[in-house]
């Protein structure tokens, strides 16, 4: 190989608590620089990049300068507002515009490769724009080479909106293992100490059923993040959003890991509290089993309300009936939740893509 692939990442990350996307983005980005096995560049510039990694439709959280999916590249972005609907429909009667290597236009393919990482669909977890947000998400990928879904779930929620025959692969998140380190457990004797999190107040993120399972005598409830203001947390004990090292220590301390969150596609936050070996409790929905491999890595709780409280109180008790066995599984594959694995199967995805020509 004569250098490495050179790959521009749209999503411009923050060092600070900002969800799923922004720290994922970070890490990858972080875990390429680190290991040049991998044969990724990242650059600052898109018009020195041999490919561009979009996420969704999102340039990030920044708001002064960035990406322009309008006219793919770097733009004031108080003068240029998201895509919306009306833009959608001039691109796609013909209506062309300037690319770093020339003209593009919303039907023809780039001269620049992209591949396109899937969220998911956010109006289904409540998102109030996301309709708009979704259908920019779609017709984005018109422009991929590659596609990445998160999740078979996310693939499942896409495929009848999206070319079929575009070459996709299905990556669950990694997380920094020298951050969310192993620590060793046993079977809770007393009280089980139950941890959650979140950073959004969505009542679809499970907030409610985390106030039934604090509700049981035998456990104790700590949540960190965003708490709904018109919901009474009842018994359990809110932390405010912490940086990552710090809810990575937090860990440490607890005997499960509980996510009721609905049809969320790959919450970052399973991965990272199975690569410290916290056991998971949770809602089958969305990608989450997925993640915890069903029973393997945890206990299910059905996504019915009727059954709720009666099939939280089981569940517990099956997952601490098998706990050390848990743990043990746990063990055994945590390399599949670190960025190092994931990273290794991002490089090989933009290679591809990118036809190996620097090889």
């Amino acid at each position: 190989m004569n250098r490495a692939l050179r790959v521009y990442f749209v999503y411009q990350t923050i060092d600070a608590p900002y969800g799923g996307a922004n720290s994922f983005q970070h890490l990858l980005k972080t875990c390429f620089q680190n290991h040049p096995e991998f044969h990724v560049q990242c650059v600052s510039d898109p018009k020195q990049a041999d490919l561009l990694l979009v996420n969704a439709a999102s340039r990030g959280p920044h708001r002064t300068f960035s990406f322009s999916f309008r006219r793919l590249r770097f733009v004031r972005a108080i003068k240029d507002p998201m895509l919306r609907p009306w833009h959608v429909r001039n691109l796609s009667r013909g209506r062309f515009f300037r690319h770093p290597r020339g003209l593009l236009s919303w039907g023809q393919a780039p001269k620049i490769p992209i591949v396109h990482r899937l969220d998911g669909f956010t109006s289904y977890y409540g998102r109030k724009d996301g309709a708009r947000y979704d259908q920019l998400q779609i017709r984005l990928n018109r422009l991929a080479s590659a596609t990445v879904f998160q999740s078979q779930f996310c693939k499942n929620l896409f495929s009848p909106f999206i070319n079929p025959s575009t070459p996709s692969a299905v990556l669950f998140n990694g997380t920094d293992g020298n951050i969310f380190k192993w620590v060793d457990r046993r079977k809770p004797r007393g009280k089980i100490a139950v941890l959650a999190a979140s950073w959004s107040s969505n009542l679809r993120k499970g907030h409610g059923e985390l106030k039934k399972l604090s509700s049981l005598p035998s456990v104790e409830v700590t949540y960190v993040g965003r708490w709904p203001m018109d919901l009474n947390p009842g018994n359990i004990r809110i932390l405010s959003p912490i940086p990552q090292q710090d809810l990575a220590n937090l860990m440490t301390r607890f005997h499960i890991f509980a996510h009721f969150s609905d049809r969320d596609t790959s919450p970052n936050i399973v991965v990272e509290a199975l690569a410290t070996g916290l056991p998971v409790l949770y809602k089958h929905s969305g990608g989450t089993p997925e993640i915890v491999e069903e029973q393997r890595f945890g206990e299910s709780i059905e996504n019915n309300a009727k059954l709720q409280e009666e099939r939280m109180t089981t569940a517990l008790e099956n997952l601490i009936l098998r706990y050390d066995d848990i743990i043990s599984e746990i063990k055994k594959e945590r390399n599949r939740f670190l960025i190092e694995t994931t990273a290794r199967c991002y490089s090989h995805i933009f290679h591809t893509t990118a036809g190996d020509k620097l090889c």
